[in-house]
């Protein structure tokens, strides 16, 4: 995130939601998670422009994505709901 109110860097998209407890692969367009760490502040964006700001509980790689765990979500349904949404 940086700049004005409203301009963020994007850094990556959620690709689907992975198991039963809110776990999302994220496809991290730099593909190392230096950008991209556990307790670290960000905002989402959903297709259809529903944006929300939420910290990373868990953060681990995962086959060609990281494994990720995000505040605001608890369980496989809520997850996906913010399937290909931009992080």
């Amino acid at each position: 995130m940086a700049g004005k109110k409203g301009e963020y860097v994007e850094i990556g998209e959620i690709y689907r939601e992975h198991g039963v407890k809110g776990e999302v692969k994220v496809w991290v367009y730099s593909r190392s998670d230096e950008n991209f760490r556990k307790g670290m502040p960000i905002v989402l964006r959903r297709t259809d422009g529903e944006e929300i700001e939420a910290k990373i509980l868990k953060v681990a790689p995962f086959q060609q994505w990281f494994l990720t765990r995000f505040s605001f979500l608890k369980n496989l349904e809520e997850a996906g709901l913010w399937r290909k949404a931009k992080v």
